[in-house]
């Protein structure tokens, strides 16, 4: 009965409840498990402080009870090596990835994103990206001389403004790779999204699974997924 008491209770307030008594402390811990999901790291692109974050994410990953499998990273260099022991601790948990980045950001390398799919993240089944690199963007994403990885992909949604478009090369790589795919979104705010989406479709049409699709959304955002977008 308590346990479903608790479970109506706002997020902001269960806090407070795990202090009463080492009771309600296991079951409040429980329904917050439960609730809280994603693991936010959002850096000042010039702070000059990610591996110290890197650290302190990792620490509170390892002393937590929470199982986070929602992750978004914004403006956090993907590229140190703290990153990469990180990235290697709670990817296998990993099933709904955000990434963003300011535009011309170099914080993001092609073999790093190469290796968080193909590797780190083997169970990934979301993944929305905006303002990737440049280079990123402009060549294949996965390595020529390596068979195409098959992604456990079902959700994937770009997220568009004006910046560099993405090549034919890497949507190829990409849905070539993500033959699961079920639903595609590309998405806008104050930008024709209409000429990136044609690509991107097109692209899709013709190398993705399109018999598998059950969700196209090609338009403009409202959405706060991504703050100050």
């Amino acid at each position: 009965m308590i346990y479903e008491i608790l479970k109506y209770l706002e997020l902001d307030d269960l806090p407070r409840c795990r202090a009463v008594c080492k009771r309600l402390h296991e079951l409040v811990t429980s329904i917050m498990a439960d609730r809280m999901d994603e693991f936010q790291v959002i850096m000042d692109p010039n702070s000059g402080l990610d591996d110290i974050l890197c650290q302190l994410v990792l620490e509170v990953h390892d002393s937590s009870v929470l199982n986070y499998s929602n992750f978004f990273f914004r403006d956090m260099d993907m590229r140190t090596p703290v990153c990469a022991i990180l990235l290697n601790a709670v990817g296998v948990n990993m099933s709904e990835l955000k990434l963003k980045f300011n535009d011309n950001s170099n914080l993001l390398s092609r073999g790093v994103l190469e290796d968080i799919l193909r590797n780190k993240a083997p169970f990934l089944e979301e993944l929305n990206i905006r303002g990737l690199p440049a280079s990123v963007k402009k060549s294949d994403l996965f390595s020529a001389n390596l068979p195409l990885p098959e992604l456990e992909l079902r959700k994937l949604t770009f997220k568009v403004r004006y910046e560099a478009p993405y090549s034919p090369q890497f949507l190829t790589s990409l849905f070539k790779s993500s033959q699961k795919l079920e639903s595609l979104n590309i998405l806008s705010k104050g930008y024709d999204v209409h000429k990136m989406g044609n690509r991107i479709l097109s692209t899709f049409a013709e190398h993705g699974n399109m018999e598998g699709l059950t969700e196209l959304l090609l338009g403009k955002s409202e959405s706060d997924c991504y703050p100050n977008l």
